[in-house]
């Protein structure tokens, strides 16, 4: 008869087994409690959790039914009946994906799959019925309502909010529609250009957030871009010549809030 073990030795030891190796650099991180300081909310998901970190909160369970919705879906449209194919290309890339963020993961080896195959398909299908009306429902209030995709841009780009880009990449390769216009470039196409909104210092702080993170002598491109745009808008008047002048877009409607933005 096997010895039972201590709990405590079980929990440890688990936690142990999903701390990534020292030999491996996470591209995946926390934001750290000083750069939270500043406003915390700009980088928490609204609407729906990608990945770890967020999952399960009270406030982003309704977008979790409709993971669901996206991936049945998706399977109806390429008759198939099962997940089968698709959860085993995810217990593959498992232990790669885990090793990515930064610190452990507390998911069970099924429950990170799981999180895997929904939120990768999420991604993909949002990117496939953004850039291909024709595969939209009419009932889909993503694209119903304005409001929604827009939380649903500003979620996407949350440092704490991602799955690994070779899971996305994966599922997008396994279920190719065959339409020449069924490209993951349209990625680039949810997030092109500067409109200023209200979500557009989040972005910003967010992917400042993540390279700060790199220590190293890395380019930190968005991290300079808004050190040249706070040198560059000193007043609402500089905001105002550069909408007549067509480099941004103010969909806050006032040029002075676009100025504090850049200045805080």
């Amino acid at each position: 008869m096997s010895e039972t073990r201590d709990e405590v030795s079980v929990r440890i030891d688990n936690i142990l087994l999903a701390l990534p190796s020292s030999r491996c650099k996470p591209s995946i991180f926390r934001v750290n409690d000083d750069i939270r300081h500043t406003n915390g909310k700009l980088y928490d998901p609204k609407v729906i959790s990608i990945g770890p970190f967020h999952h399960g909160k009270d406030h982003l369970r309704d977008m979790e039914q409709h993971k669901f919705r996206y991936l049945k879906l998706l399977l109806k449209r390429r008759n198939e009946s099962s997940v089968d194919k698709y959860v085993m290309a995810m217990r593959s890339l498992e232990g790669k994906a885990r090793k990515c963020y930064a610190g452990p993961v507390e998911f069970s080896p099924d429950d990170f799959v799981q999180m895997l195959l929904l939120d990768g398909c999420f991604i993909i299908e949002l990117i496939r019925k953004y850039g291909i009306d024709e595969l939209r429902e009419s009932d889909d209030i993503v694209f119903q309502y304005e409001q929604v995709l827009s939380q649903l841009r500003h979620d996407l780009m949350l440092v704490e909010n991602q799955v690994p880009f070779f899971v996305v990449d994966q599922l997008f390769n396994m279920t190719r529609t065959g339409n020449p216009d069924d490209h993951i470039l349209f990625l680039i196409q949810l997030f092109i250009g500067l409109s200023v909104s209200d979500e557009t210092e989040s972005i910003f702080r967010n992917i400042m957030a993540y390279e700060h993170f790199f220590i190293d002598n890395q380019s930190k491109h968005v991290t300079d871009y808004a050190f040249f745009l706070h040198c560059l808008i000193n007043s609402s008047k500089d905001v105002e010549v550069l909408r007549r002048h067509g480099i941004l877009t103010n969909l806050l409607g006032d040029d002075e809030m676009v100025y504090h933005m850049f200045n805080r």
